[in-house]
């Protein structure tokens, strides 16, 4: 029994071998490197700088297309800025002699009112709202 508990006691090692052990295998903690703070800075900073552009860019996409819609927007309000309300008594030929324009056919001015307005005919109903062209 003496040789198998000698044996053992050889087998085991020691708190002290335990504790060198375990300060090896154990993972460093993190940042305390100089170099491992440097680099999550340095990552911060580009992350920061990416994003920064990334916001640019968008912003001057964006100013663009505001632009043009707006163009865009005011050419539609100058084409169908002028409009007429159809009270009683109103026919097509009436509403198109009172806004052509000196010169112009006023039949083709009424064509131009129907083709606008989507008109099949040159019926009018009381209350219709006519874009002028």
């Amino acid at each position: 029994m003496f040789m198998n508990e000698q044996l053992l006691h050889k087998s085991t090692p020691s708190a002290k071998a335990m504790g060198a052990m375990r300060r090896r295998l154990s993972a460093p903690s993190i940042g305390t490197s100089g170099h491992s703070g440097t680099n999550h800075s340095l990552m911060r900073v580009f992350g920061l700088l990416g994003a920064f552009v990334i916001i640019v860019i968008l912003t001057v996409c964006l100013a663009f297309v505001g632009v043009e819609q707006d163009v865009h927007a005011a050419a539609d309000e100058s084409e169908m800025s002028r409009t007429v309300e159809v009270v009683p008594g109103d026919t097509l030929w009436d509403i198109a002699n009172e806004n052509v324009e000196q010169g112009q056919n006023v039949r083709d001015y009424m064509n131009e009112i129907r083709t606008l307005n989507d008109l099949a005919s040159s019926t009018l109903q009381i209350g219709q709202i006519l874009r002028l062209p």
